[in-house]
């Protein structure tokens, strides 16, 4: 019963950029401009100080970061790495917060790991979902391969991370091959399509020019 929702255009064959499948680059493909310089605070402490220096990676680091963290929760080093930075998963918190912020750093910082039958959910279903999205990528003509993806720290704003689900490489667009994919399961969504997930307001889609759009003003797109 899966049902499929896409925004993107049939290929028709023949129109292909190429039958090889090149290896996903070196992360960052874009790190910025070259004269970005990050704007730190003067008042920062000795101990603040030496955090900062802790956390900074070069393009050598953040790439042996990424490639040591391929097995994401089960690995140590990405518990580790993942500690003391910002990342995709509660960078929505961090923008939308207020006040107490010290205390919601302790929080972070001391967070224990969650499970529920919500994240079972997600855990159990999140392969099937790549493998369906695979199979209907090659159906339109977008033939991918999915690689595993680690933890990624930018050079230049070395205190955020993320950990992408998964590298997209598409040979069949000549310049743009190279994606990230990220996968949601919501359990309560389980048995309906995407457009019925749509009409529920408290969901992160809605339907926009026909087609589930992500809102701007959920805490996922930040």
């Amino acid at each position: 019963n899966f049902k499929v929702t896409s925004n993107l255009a049939r290929i028709q064959p023949g129109s292909r950029a190429s039958n090889s499948k090149p290896s996903y680059p070196s992360l960052p493909l874009d790190d910025l401009n070259d004269d970005f310089v990050l704007d730190l605070p003067d008042d920062l402490d000795l101990l603040q100080n030496k955090l900062l220096d802790e956390l900074k990676v070069n393009m050598l680091d953040a790439n042996k970061i990424e490639e040591n963290t391929r097995d994401q929760h089960n690995s140590n080093a990405w518990t580790e790495q993942h500690r003391y930075r910002f990342t995709a998963s509660n960078f929505g918190k961090v923008c939308r917060r207020k006040r107490n912020h010290e205390k919601f750093c302790n929080d972070m910082l001391d967070a224990k790991p969650f499970r529920s039958a919500s994240t079972d959910h997600g855990i159990k279903y999140e392969a099937v979902a790549l493998r369906e999205y695979e199979k209907q990528m090659h159906i339109i003509g977008h033939p991918v391969k999915v690689e595993r993806s680690g933890f990624f720290v930018s050079p230049k704003l070395f205190f955020l991370g993320c950990t992408p689900d998964g590298k997209v490489v598409d040979i069949s667009c000549p310049e743009d091959q190279f994606g990230l994919v990220e996968i949601k399961c919501p359990s309560s969504k389980f048995g309906v399509t995407p457009a019925e997930a749509c009409s529920d307001p408290h969901f992160y889609l809605e339907i926009k020019d026909g087609k589930p759009k992500l809102k701007k003003d959920h805490i996922y797109y930040d």
